[in-house]
């Protein structure tokens, strides 16, 4: 009988050693798949900033081209971001009228280039100053 007794001792040290190993993988696996999540949400709202960054460039932009200061290479800090606004006018005539068609190109960087906290979005529009 004490035979049984210590083979049956030695099994349940084995199985209660393999729970344990088995435990940690799943616990090492759920903290490194949040860790990811919030990574890949850091992103996006980066990438957000620099949307919403180069569409208030690009509102600018139109604000001073309706105003008649339309030119290249502004730069615009919006919240951290590196806004670069360029602007361009054409005359037009159409049916005997004149007008301006602008052409406001936006760039918004955040962070360096390599960085994973690097994001950049780029917007364009075309406007005319025609009543």
């Amino acid at each position: 009988m004490s035979t049984m007794r210590r083979q049956q001792r030695g099994i349940s040290l084995i199985v209660a050693i393999v729970v344990v190993v088995f435990l940690s993988l799943i616990a090492t696996f759920l903290v490194r798949s949040v860790g990811s999540q919030q990574a890949l949400n850091t992103q996006a709202l980066i990438g957000q900033r620099a949307f919403y960054a180069a569409r208030a460039g690009l509102e600018w932009g139109a604000a001073q081209a309706l105003g008649g200061n339309c030119s290249a290479g502004n730069n615009v800090a919006i919240e951290g971001v590196d806004v670069v606004v360029d602007c361009s006018a054409t005359n037009v005539v159409e049916a005997g009228v004149t007008y301006q068609v602008f052409t406001i190109d936006v760039l918004a960087q955040s962070g360096t280039l390599g960085n994973p906290e690097y994001a950049q979005r780029s917007l364009s529009a075309r406007l005319n100053n025609k009543l």
